[in-house]
This record gives C-alpha cells, structure tokens and sequence, in this order.
C-alpha cells in the first residue's frame, strides 16, 4: 500500500530540517520553542484545506450559514473561486431536514445528513445539486474526487452516494464515490457513456467508526484509485479514454429526489472536485 505524504507534511519537514541545517552551520541555533513555525497552506489530517489545489474546479464547505434545518434552494457555498454553489432540494412528501451544526472536531460548520430510513416507505431523503457546467466534466482527463466524511455503524445503508454526476445506466456516464453497504465500505465508480459497463473499486476499510476520514476517488491514466486518509485501499485498470461528460447535475447526499435515492446518512464537512 501507498501512503501519500500530505503537502503540510513536506512543508513541516522542510522548515525543521531548513532550521537544523541552519544550527548545524553555525546560523543561529536551536529553534526557540516559544516562536510558532510558519502556518502550512495545508492543514494535515482529515478536512485539509483544498482551496489551492491545482486543478480545483468546485469545493463545497457549509461556513457562514446558520446553523439549524435548510431550507428548500439555500445554498452551500463553493469556495474554489467557480461559483458552482450547491442548491438544497427537498423531495415532494415529508422527509427529514438536512441540518448545519458546528463541528467541535474540525473547528468548523458542517452538515448533518438524515438518518437512516428503517423501515420507511417511501424513503424520503434531501440532497445538494449543483447545475451542470463544462468544468465539472472531466472528459478524458484525470480528477480527483474528495470528501470529508463522518459515519457511525448505524448510519450505513446498502448504496449511500456521497457525490455523483451521472448514471451508471440509461447511458448517460457517470462517476460516483460512495459507502457501499452495511460494513461502511466505500467504493468509487466510473461509466463511459453509452456503455452500462461500471468500472468500480472498492476500499479495503470501513468508514464507519465515528471519525473523520478523508476519502478519495482518483482517476489518474489507466488506473482508478480509492484512498482513504491519503493511503491508497486499492487500484484497477480501467479503459483508455473514457469520457466522462454528462448533462447531468453533480448530486451529493443521494442520486436524484425519488424515493429510495440511495441516501448519504452521516456528517460531511466538505466536497472538492479537482481536474487535471
């Protein structure tokens, strides 16, 4: 397995070993233990900020909104710069609110996806779109796909999308990261148009412990990729060229707003696409 070094890794490690060279040289000593080192543009752990990644073409954080139930059409702010806010939709028919709460873990506001259904009928779940524009297809080229998340064992379902545009039939294309059943497994999926054929990987660990994790789905040549924290679960190869263009709005919480639309049901802090 891969462990990817996070860039405040590289940037701490670059600024201790500067300071060491500098005491080894005779420059001036020792790093004063009371002086802060210098900020890294990326804080490591989970829910790093992503605002300067190359190739950022949305990014999706719940800040400055007020805490408590969204309304039909609020929006999630995007912070890439884009304008590619999510717009809040509501199924026709009762369903639990999705909620903003503040985050004493990440220091920030976040969202709170309903519950799980049991054993409703219909399962009513909200969701997030954001309007289908040019830079949020990634065509031919690769991406990466990121979430913040949070879940415990009794908020997991079996197919529970965490963001998606497209679908995996009617031969529209897709790609899709999502926790895919009970275990909390997550799994990341993509769909040439005009072709049902899914080319899907799946994590080698669960989310579903109660903590924050990082997990991404990259696509990088001829390999598709899932990490979870920065640490590669699995890889395989998938197709030269597939093309990943669709009409379709990017969804995140659940797949559409029909009944039983494969709902998220934990917490999520943030939402990043990434272009290259």
């Amino acid at each position: 397995m891969t462990v990817r070094p996070s860039r405040a890794a590289a940037v701490l490690g670059l600024t201790l070993a500067a300071a060491v060279s500098a005491s080894a040289c005779g420059g001036s000593g020792p790093i004063d233990p009371a002086l802060p080192l210098p900020e890294p543009s990326i804080a490591p752990g989970p829910g790093a900020d992503l605002s300067a990644v190359p190739g950022l073409r949305m990014l999706l954080v719940p800040q400055g909104l007020d805490e408590g139930p969204l309304s039909e059409g609020a929006l999630v702010p995007d912070i890439s710069g884009l304008n590619r806010d999510a717009v809040v939709a509501l199924p026709e028919g009762d369903s639990p609110e999705l909620m903003v709460e503040s985050d004493s873990d990440l220091a920030r506001q976040v969202l709170d996806f309903p519950a799980p259904c049991g054993d409703e009928d219909p399962c009513l779940r909200p969701i997030l779109e954001v309007a289908d524009a040019r830079s949020l297809n990634p065509g031919t080229r690769d991406f990466r796909v990121i979430a913040t998340v949070r879940l415990d064992d009794s908020e997991t379902a079996t197919g529970s999308n965490i963001i998606q545009k497209g679908f995996s039939t009617g031969g529209s294309g897709q790609w899709k990261l999502q926790v895919d059943g009970e275990e909390g497994i997550p799994t990341c999926a993509v769909v040439q148009p005009g072709d049902d054929t899914i080319h899907l990987v799946e994590g080698s660990a669960s989310l579903a412990d109660g903590q924050w994790h990082d997990v991404e789905c990259q696509r990088e040549d001829q390999r598709l990729t899932i990490f979870i924290d920065g640490e590669e679960q699995a890889s395989i190869e998938i197709p030269d060229g597939i093309d990943l263009t669709t009409e379709f709005p990017i969804r995140v919480g659940g797949k559409n707003l029909d009944a039983n639309n494969d709902p998220f049901h934990g917490d999520i802090a943030q939402v990043a696409l990434i272009v290259r």
